[in-house]
């Protein structure tokens, strides 16, 4: 049987650099990814919770800066 490496933390690696940026909107989408590549649960579950983080302050600091 041959060995598959997982894709999940390339992903989430890359969605965690992305939040460190500050490129929300693209971490948001990274970490959509990295959910959909995890193996088990608890990486599925924090994979989304950041993804909904993201998507949540990207909203709301583009309604901040459009308001400024």
């Amino acid at each position: 049987m041959k060995f598959v490496k997982s894709e999940y933390p390339k992903y989430a690696e890359l969605a965690a650099m992305l939040e460190k940026a500050g490129e929300l909107k693209e971490a948001e989408k990274a970490w959509r990814i990295a959910a959909q590549y995890a193996r088990n649960s608890i990486n599925q579950h924090w994979a989304e919770a950041r993804k909904n983080f993201c998507g949540a302050w990207a909203a709301r600091y583009l309604v901040e800066k459009e308001a400024a």
